[in-house]
C-alpha cells in the first residue's frame, strides 16, 4: 500500500515543480499539498474505504485547481497551455475512475462524474464515462438523457442525440421522463432550425391564412403518417427525401419546421401511457415553453387526449379549462382576461356538470379566487398611486389633515374648480373599471359557491373559503349564513364549528348594547356551543371549549350551564385524560380565571366538583396544586400550615393515582413538597420507581433537585 501511494506522489513531482516555477504555489504550500494528497491516498487504500473519502479527495483537488486558476489570472499568464495545466483535472478524473470501479452500482457517482466532465469541458472523457455508465446502468433514464443532451448541445449531432433517446426508450419502456425529454429535444431542434433559417434569410413557415390552413394541416398529417416510428431512422432526412418534386420537398421541410416530428413523439407518448395524467401535465409544461406556429397543433393533440381519456378526472378538466390561458401566453394582461376568461368559465361549468364532485368545485373556485385576487391587487396599486398624488397636491391644515386644493383670488372669492388632468382622469376611469370587475368577479365566485352548496358538493374547506370571500367583499350576513349551512352539512367538522363560534365570540366582544342585549348574545353563543358539542366527537372539542370559556361571564346562568356541560363531558371520559391539554387544560385555564376574578374559595369550590370524576387530565391537578400551594405560602401563622398541607396532599395522591405511571415531573413535585414540609422524600422515591413505566428520567431529576 505504501509503495503504491509513494509511486502516485512521485508521479506528481514534475507537476509541482512546474507550479513552483510559475509562482502558483510556494515551497511551503507544495509540501502541504504533498502531505494532503498522501493522507487522502492512504484513506483510499484502506480496506474499508468509504465513498465519502473519494468525495473529500475530489473536493480538495477541485479547490486546489480553483486556487491555481485564480493565481494564474492574477499573475497574468497567457498563451498556449502546458500539459501541466490540466494535471489536476486529470487527477480528479483518475479519482472518479477509482471510485467508479469500487462503487459500480452508485448511479449518483456516475452522474457527478459526468457533471464534472461538463464543468471541466472534458469532451472526450465525457463520452467515455457516459458509455461506461450506460453499459453498467442501461435502465437509468437520467444517463440516457444526459448522453443525448451532450450530443445535442455540445456536439451538435441531432441524429446521435435522437438515436440515444430512442435506445433509451427501448431500455426504459416504463419511464415517462424519457418521453418528456425526447419531446423537449425535438422542440429544441425545431426552434434551432427556425432560428438558423431566419439568420440565413431563408423562408421560415409561419401561421397561414384561413384558406390555406386546412391544406397545410393535411400535408403535416401526411408527412407525419409516412414518417418512421420512434424507434427507426432519422425523420428529418426521410421526410425531406420522400417527395419527388420540389413542391413535395418544400412541403416536407415546412412539415418538419411546423412540428411534424415532435407530433410523432407526442402521439407515441400518449399511446404508451394512456392512463397517466401526470405525463400529460409534464408534456404540457414542455409545450408551453416554446413559441412557434406549429405548437398549437401539438397542444390540440394533447388537449384532445385529456378530454377523451380523462373525462371523469377533475385535474384533467382543470387543465382543459385553463387552456385559454395557455394558448394566449404571449398576449397583454387585459387582453388575456377578456379573451380567456369566458372560455375558461364555460369549460369549468361543463366540468361541474359532468364531474359533480367537491374537488371539481374546489378547482373551479380556486381559479375564480385567483382572478379576484388579481383585481384586488390592481385596485390596491391604483389606490396607493392616487394617495401619493393627493399628498403632493394637498395643503396641510393645522390639524394635520390634507385640505382640498381650493385657492382664493385677491377678492376673497373661491376660484373655479380646476379641471383634472388627463392622467388623473385616466386613473379614475381605470379605478372605476377595476371596481366594476371586482364586483363581477366576486358575484361570479359567490355564485359558484352557491352552486356547490345546492348540488351538495361543498366541502368544509369550501364553506370556509366561501366565508372568507364573503367577508372580503363586505357580505357579513352571507358569511354567517355560509358557516351555518356548513355546520348543518358537515356537523362533525371541528374547523367549521370553531370558525362559527369565533365569529359569535367576536360579536359578543363588540356588543355595545345594554345588559339584556349582551345576555341575549351570550345565550345565542351558548346555544351554538351546545349544538357543536352534540355534533363533534369529544376528543376533538377542546378548541371549542377554549373559545367559549374565555368569553362567557363567570356569573349568571350561562356560566352555570357551561359548568354543567363541562361536568357531563368529564363524566363521559372512560379513562384518564392526557397529561397536557385536553379537558384538563380547559378546566385548568378556567380554574385560574376564577381564582383571579372571584377568589380562592370560588376556585376551590369549582375544582372540587371534578375530584370524584374520572381524571380530565394532568393539567387539572397541576392547576389545583398551584392554587393550594399559593394559598399556603400566603399564610403567616404556623397554626394553619397543617390544615393547608392536608388540602395539598390529597391532590397529589389523586394526581399520582391517575397519572403516576407516565409523569415523572409530578412525582418530583410531590417529593419536593414533602421535603419542604419536613417529611422524608424517600417514601415518594420508592413509590415513584415502582409506579413509573420508565423511572430513569425520574431518578435523574431526583438527583438534580433533591
Amino acid at each position: 500500500m505504501a509503495d503504491t501511494v509513494q509511486h502516485l506522489l512521485e508521479e506528481s513531482i514534475p507537476e509541482l515543480e512546474y507550479y513552483q516555477a510559475k509562482g502558483y504555489f510556494s515551497k511551503f504550500e507544495l509540501k502541504q499539498i504533498i502531505m494532503s494528497r498522501q493522507n487522502h491516498e492512504y484513506r483510499l487504500k484502506r480496506r474499508a474505504a468509504m465513498k465519502q473519502d473519494y468525495y473529500r479527495y475530489i473536493e480538495y483537488e477541485q479547490k486546489l485547481e480553483e486556487l491555481r486558476q485564480y493565481r494564474k489570472q492574477k499573475l497574468g499568464f497567457k498563451g498556449k497551455k502546458s500539459s501541466h495545466e490540466v494535471t489536476i483535472v486529470k487527477r480528479v478524473h483518475f479519482i472518479f475512475e477509482r471510485a467508479a470501479r469500487k462503487f459500480k452500482s452508485d448511479v449518483q457517482l456516475w452522474m457527478d462524474w459526468l457533471e464534472y466532465c461538463r464543468r471541466s469541458k472534458s469532451s472526450k472523457q465525457h463520452s467515455k464515462v457516459v458509455t461506461r455508465a450506460l453499459q453498467r446502468h442501461a435502465t437509468v433514464p437520467a444517463l440516457w438523457i444526459e448522453a443525448a443532451c451532450w450530443e445535442f448541445e455540445h456536439s451538435g449531432n441531432v441524429a446521435a442525440a435522437r438515436s440515444l433517446m430512442q435506445q433509451g426508450l427501448r431500455m426504459c419502456k416504463h419511464e415517462e421522463v424519457m418521453w418528456v425529454e425526447y419531446l423537449r429535444l425535438e422542440l429544441m431542434y425545431i426552434q434551432r432550425l427556425r432560428e438558423r433559417r431566419r439568420v440565413l434569410g431563408l423562408d421560415v413557415p409561419e401561421e397561414e391564412a384561413a384558406g390555406g390552413s386546412n391544406k397545410s394541416s393535411a400535408k403535416v398529417a401526411e408527412i407525419t403518417d409516412e414518417a418512421m416510428d420512434v424507434e427507426g431512422r432519422d425523420v428529418d432526412a426521410e421526410a425531406s427525401a420522400s417527395p419527388d418534386s420540389d413542391d413535395g420537398a418544400e412541403a416536407a421541410v415546412r412539415a418538419v419546421l411546423m412540428g411534424a416530428v415532435a407530433g410523432i413523439v407526442l402521439k407515441n407518448a400518449l399511446v404508451t401511457f394512456p392512463t397517466s395524467l401526470d405525463l400529460r401535465r409534464q408534456l404540457l409544461r414542455v409545450l408551453t415553453g416554446f413559441d412557434f406556429p406549429g405548437i398549437q397543433v401539438l397542444l390540440d393533440t394533447l388537449f384532445m387526449s385529456l378530454r377523451s381519456d380523462f373525462a371523469n378526472q377533475e385535474e384533467a378538466w382543470d387543465i382543459l379549462a385553463r387552456r385559454s390561458q395557455t394558448n394566449s401566453r404571449g398576449q397583454e394582461a387585459d387582453l388575456l382576461e377578456a379573451s380567456a376568461h369566458g372560455p375558461a368559465v364555460q369549460s369549468y361549468q361543463e366540468a361541474v356538470a359532468v364531474v359533480r364532485t367537491s374537488k371539481m368545485y374546489d378547482l373551479y373556485t380556486r381559479y375564480l379566487e385567483s382572478r379576484l385576487e388579481l383585481y384586488m391587487h390592481r385596485i390596491e396599486d391604483l389606490g396607493s398611486s392616487r394617495d401619493g398624488d393627493l399628498a403632493v397636491v394637498g395643503v396641510d391644515e393645522p390639524d394635520g389633515k390634507s385640505a382640498p386644493k381650493q385657492d382664493l383670488d385677491n377678492n376673497g372669492l373661491k376660484r373655479r374648480k380646476e379641471i383634472p388632468t388627463a392622467a388623473e382622469a385616466a386613473r379614475g376611469a381605470s379605478s372605476a373599471a377595476v371596481m366594476d370587475s371586482i364586483a363581477k368577479a366576486g358575484a361570479e365566485l359567490l355564485a359558484a359557491y352557491q352552486s356547490a352548496h345546492s348540488t351538495h358538493c361543498c366541502s368544509p374547506e369550501l364553506y370556509l373559503r366561501w366565508t372568507a370571500t364573503a367577508e372580503k367583499l363586505g357580505q357579513q350576513k352571507m358569511a354567517a349564513a355560509a358557516l351555518r349551512q356548513g355546520c348543518l352539512r358537515h356537523p362533525a367538522s371541528v374547523t367549521l364549528w370553531s370558525q362559527r363560534l369565533r365569529r359569535e365570540v367576536e360579536a359578543v366582544l363588540q356588543q355595545r348594547g345594554g345588559l339584556a342585549q349582551r345576555e341575549e348574545t351570550a345565550s345565542t353563543l351558548l346555544t351554538t356551543f351546545k349544538s357543536a358539542l352534540a355534533s363533534v366527537q369529544d376528543s376533538d372539542c377542546y378548541e371549542l371549549w377554549t373559545l367559549v370559556l374565555d368569553i362567557i361571564p363567570l356569573q349568571g346562568r350561562e356560566f352555570k350551564a357551561m359548568v354543567d356541560l363541562l361536568l357531563v363531558a368529564v363524566m363521559k371520559v372512560s379513562i384518564s385524560g392526557p397529561l397536557h391539554g385536553g379537558l384538563g387544560g380547559v378546566i385548568a385555564a378556567l380554574m385560574k380565571r376564577i381564582r383571579m376574578s372571584s377568589g380562592l374559595e370560588e376556585s376551590r369550590s369549582f375544582y372540587r366538583k371534578f375530584l370524584h370524576l374520572p381524571s380530565p387530565g394532568g393539567d387539572f391537578y397541576q392547576a389545583a396544586v398551584d392554587i393550594e400551594l399559593e394559598a399556603r405560602r400566603g399564610i403567616v401563622l404556623q397554626k394553619n400550615v397543617q390544615k393547608e398541607r392536608d388540602l395539598v396532599t390529597p391532590l397529589f395522591e389523586a394526581a399520582v393515582a391517575a397519572h403516576g405511571r407516565d409523569d415523572p415531573e409530578l412525582w418530583i413535585r410531590f417529593a419536593k413538597y414533602e421535603a419542604e414540609c419536613g417529611r422524608s422524600a424517600g417514601t415518594i422515591y420508592w413509590r415513584a420507581t415502582k409506579a413509573l413505566v420508565d423511572p430513569d428520567r425520574f431518578i435523574t431529576l431526583y438527583k438534580e433537585h433533591l
